[in-house]
Parts: structure tokens; sequence; C-alpha cells
């Protein structure tokens, strides 16, 4: 017996100084999504005073309401052009190499300068969240901002979980709550060992980092190859619309942006893009010729949205080059694709007369007018 406990603190003894002697000599950051608390209205926020490393050089700080970016004062001063942000990972841009580089914070740096007036761009984006998730966002969340202007940018997530699927079959179920890691996995991975483990498991397995999802074969699935049912896009055409209407009631201009996307009908015969996008049949149900033909309806879906309601369309899906110098996988951007995004979306902003307007309205509050 004293042999076994012997052994037994020998080797705890030898993992501690293992553990020690990577955290001093060659430490790896912190690589994963951040901490999540459960939130009745949107399923989940982050947890409040989070700063964590993003292995890209960059800190990611989450401030007192749970979203990423600074401490917002619910009153905005005179004369400040507020946007607010909605949708998911593809608009948190966690990956960005700093907060100036993701597409959000682009766009508030270039419409600063361009407007030569004070911009803030509150990001309200959380990683998973669908237009269902992003429409009550604003509600809760957003609106008590008071933003001059919304915009929408989701429509992967709407897919993902398989969510188109199951409308085949049954009305629109929300996610309910949802929490952190288990916290046997919360603990790993505030361990270098536990990093180093996961790094080794997932690079074995030729998984992503952030999605815990196999490979699909059509053959061994034909139901992915099954084409969507009208309900799905039907709910995609709700959510924006009730983006739109909510929006215009608050007397707030609503933008709606089709999402950039990896795959075309083009490229996705090439090894390199199908390998980048292996994990989307699986993560939504249906094969890649799907999921682009799914991108270009609902990008149409958009457009019709925004001129029936009056709020502006902005095609994103095709203001970043499909390759991977700019989109990393599915919706995820490189440093470029971000940027190359946020330049389309601004000269889209600036271009449109009712951007302007609300761009001139916010200017005369600053001289004492008051917001119609």
């Amino acid at each position: 017996m004293f042999a076994g406990v012997a052994g037994g603190l020998a080797l705890c003894a030898a993992i501690g100084v293992v553990e020690l002697a990577l955290w001093i000599f060659a430490p790896l950051s912190y690589h994963e999504w951040l901490e999540m608390v459960p939130d009745g209205n949107i399923a989940y926020r982050m947890a409040p005073f989070q700063v964590v490393d993003n292995a890209r050089g960059n800190q990611v700080r989450i401030n007192k309401y749970g979203f990423r970016g600074p401490d917002y004062a619910y009153e905005k001063s005179p004369g400040t052009l507020r946007i607010e942000v909605f949708g998911g990972s593809s608009a948190f841009e966690y990956f960005s190499s700093s907060d100036e580089k993701t597409w959000p914070g682009a766009v508030e740096k270039k419409l600063r300068e361009r407007l030569n007036m004070p911009v803030e761009v509150i990001n309200l984006a959380l990683p998973g969240q669908d237009n269902f998730l992003g429409k009550i966002n604003y509600l809760c969340n957003g609106r008590a901002f008071k933003p001059d202007v919304i915009i929408q940018y989701e429509a992967f997530n709407d897919m993902g979980q398989r969510r188109f699927r199951s409308l085949e079959t049954l009305p629109f179920i929300p996610m309910g709550t949802s929490g952190d890691r288990p916290l046997w996995m919360q603990l790993a991975r505030k361990t270098q060992i536990g990093r180093r483990g996961r790094v080794i498991y997932f690079t074995m397995t030729k998984r992503s980092m952030e999605g815990a999802y196999v490979l699909t074969d059509e053959q061994k699935e034909p139901g992915i190859a099954k084409p969507v049912h009208p309900n799905a896009f039907a709910w995609y055409r709700r959510n924006l619309e009730d983006y739109a209407t909510l929006s215009a009631g608050d007397g707030v201009l609503c933008v709606l942006c089709s999402q950039s996307y990896l795959g075309t009908k083009e490229n996705i015969t090439r090894p390199e893009i199908r390998e980048a996008l292996a994990y989307t049949p699986d993560r939504c149900g249906m094969t890649l010729e799907l999921v682009v033909d799914a991108y270009e309806r609902m990008s149409a879906i958009g457009a019709e949205v925004a001129d029936k309601y009056n709020c502006i369309f902005f095609d994103g899906n095709r203001a970043v080059p499909h390759d991977l110098e700019h989109i990393r996988d599915n919706v995820h951007f490189f440093d470029k694709g971000s940027e190359a995004l946020a330049e389309a979306m601004v000269q889209r902003l600036l271009g449109d007369a009712r951007f302007i307007k609300v761009v001139e309205r916010v200017k005369s509050e600053k001289a004492g007018g008051a917001r119609m």
C-alpha cells in the first residue's frame, strides 16, 4: 500500500513539474471559445469581464453585459452615430488579430474617418446564434442602447445544428438556455497538458477547433441530399421580416445582409475547398451543393425583404472572394476577408441616401436637434 501511495505521489509530482515547465518555457495560449453563462432570453451570453488570448495575438475582451467590446453606456453622447451588429461567430470574430481587424471594428473605424464624426459599432453577436435569437437579442438587449442603425449578418446558423431539417416536420423549437462546457473540460483547458492534449486529438482526428462534428458520407446518410423544405426558407424570411418591422417601429434603420460563405457552385469541386468545408454536411444535414444553393436563395430572400420593408440590403456573399486567402472555413474570415467585407459594407452604406439621412439627423443632435 505504501508503495502504491508513493508511486501515486511521484506521478503527481512529475505531472506537476511538466505542467510548471510548460507554463514557464513554452506556454500555449487558451484557444477556444470563452466561458458562457445561461441566459433565459437568448440561450446564453459570455461571462462578463473575461479577457482571453485568442492565440493569434489578440486579447478578446468581454464587457459587463456579456458581449464583445468596451462597456458602452446605454445613453449615447449627442452627435454619435450608434450601430449595432447581430449575428453569430462570423460577426463576433473571435480569431481576428485585433479588435480593429474584426469587420465590425473596421466598419467603425472607416465610418468614423470618412464621416468625421463619433461612431460606435456595438457588437452584440454571439457564436452560434441564429436569426431567431438575434431578433430576441435586439428586443432584450439592443433596444436599450438606442441604436440609430442595426446590421443583421447571419445565415449559416439558421441551417446549423440541422435546424433547417427539423423544420420539415416540426415548427421551430428554440434551443433553450445553454451553459458552459462541463467542469472537467473547463479545468482541463486551464492546464498546459490539457491544451496540448486537445490539440493532438483534434490534429489526429482532423477536426476543427470550434466544431465537434464528424465527416458525413452521403452514401451512408442519403437524407442529406433531400431538397430543403419550403418551411425552412419561410422561417428564414419570417425572422428577417421581424428584424425589419421591429427596428422600423423604433425608428431604427435596418441593414439586412447576405453572409459570406466559402463555397460556390464553381469552387466546391476543388479538393482544398471541399476539405475546408468537410464538416458542413454533418453540421447542416445537407450536401455542400444544397448549402450553396440555400445561400443563393437566402440572399434573394434578404433582398426581397429589404425592398419590401425599406431596409438597406448588403450582399455580403458577393463582397468577399470565395477563397482560402480571405475565408478560412465555412464563414469565418482571415483578417484579409474581414477587411474586404468591411470596406464593401461601408461603401454600400455611404452610397445609400437612407443611411446618409440618418447620419445628418445624428449630427443635428449635437447642435440640439431632437431625434424623430
